[in-house]
């Protein structure tokens, strides 16, 4: 089986405008966040070391018309946020997932994997994800997007805060949705599997 080697913000974005975007982490670097990862997603210009000020004010233009939540481990985010997308911390248990959900005009771009919001998790390391193009016309791929916006809600409610810019990613889905018909015989293409629920990852893939 051969696996295909990309970078993933190439994978991720897209030449057209972002409508939501969730991601989760548990090592999280606002600074790359900001600076590589939101910059693609929102199509930023503006370079943001020779022209920080542009920068910021380019991308708090954009995050007033798009939401962005990041849902991390309170214990292993570096410091150094300067811009208002959603940081919903949990604190009472380690949390590990990393994902990403990207929303744009007719599908969304889902990612699993094991690279952290990092330099080295989206760049300098050798990681594996599985990424994925959802239509929102598809049953088969909604089935797949209800049940990660599902695993989203239930990272959610560890945080401490909920915030504000999640559920307007969320409602954003919801809408694309609306008008996608499914039933019982629409199988998703893959199932998500997780432990948020408690039970175990092997025994749910046996």
């Amino acid at each position: 089986m051969r696996i295909d080697a990309a970078q993933l913000l190439e994978v991720l974005t897209r030449n057209e405008d972002c409508l939501g975007a969730v991601f989760c982490s548990y090592t999280f670097d606002p600074v790359f966040f900001e600076d590589r990862v939101l910059a693609g997603v929102l199509r930023l210009v503006s370079d943001p070391i020779e022209h920080a000020e542009r920068f910021a004010f380019e991308a708090r233009r954009q995050l007033q018309r798009v939401p962005v939540a990041c849902i991390v481990d309170r214990h292993a985010r570096r410091a150094g946020r300067r811009l208002p997308y959603d940081l919903l911390e949990v604190h009472q248990r380690t949390f590990h997932p990393k994902l990403s959900l990207v929303l744009y005009g007719a599908v969304a771009v889902l990612q699993v994997g094991s690279g952290n919001l990092t330099p080295s998790g989206w760049g300098e390391n050798a990681e594996l994800f599985f990424t994925r193009e959802l239509r929102y016309d598809s049953p088969s791929d909604v089935s797949a997007l209800q049940s990660a916006a599902a695993f989203i809600r239930r990272c959610a409610a560890m945080a401490r805060t909920r915030g504000t810019q999640l559920d307007a990613v969320l409602a954003e889905l919801d809408r694309r949705l609306t008008h996608t018909t499914t039933n019982s015989a629409d199988q998703a293409p893959f199932t998500l599997l997780h432990a948020e629920d408690g039970a175990g990852i092997l025994s749910q893939f046996l």
